[in-house]
């Protein structure tokens, strides 16, 4: 949940679905060391997803996506050049909430289709639990019977 308080616009995060080339604000960047020429890539950063994510779902999910790419023989957009570049108007932003997480996996086909039904049901099953424990404003989590340590799978594991 924290993790979405640093996907906004400006912030040197992944906010817009782009790439660019030294460009700090798109969640693929391609960047060159000090001293290699311009027009050479060095590496890449990937800020699609940070500390807070699982990592071996983040680069399953990246490299899923590349081999599609590849087998669809896809072709990149245009990188978008400079940090003042990036506008909302005319890029998709990312999901900025659990809630919208959880939308835009239900829309992913690649995703659900590589993913195990088990996996992406533990997966719905932990966030709509997150949102319901720790997103909705009306909760008092100073009341005993809110039980947060309630393991989020307990209610799901039997179907399996």
């Amino acid at each position: 949940m924290i993790d979405y308080e640093r996907m906004l616009p400006k912030t040197r995060n992944a906010a817009y679905l782009c790439w660019g080339k030294e460009n700090t604000e798109a969640p693929l960047r391609s960047a060159s060391s000090p001293g290699i020429a311009d027009d050479l890539v060095s590496h890449f950063e990937i800020k699609a997803f940070d500390a807070c994510a699982n990592p071996y779902l983040g680069l399953a999910s990246i490299t899923m996506a590349g081999i599609d790419g590849l087998r669809k023989d896809l072709s990149l957009p245009e990188p978008i050049e400079g940090d003042s570049d990036v506008s909302g108007e005319k890029l998709r932003s990312v999901p900025d909430s659990i809630s919208e997480s959880l939308i835009a996996l239900a829309e992913d086909t690649l995703f659900t289709e590589v993913m195990s039904e088990n996996l992406l049901t533990a997966i719905k099953a932990i966030r709509k639990m997150e949102v319901k424990n720790y997103c909705e404003p009306e909760r008092d989590y100073s009341q005993p019977e809110m039980d947060v340590y309630k393991d989020p799978l307990q209610d799901i594991i039997f179907k399996f």
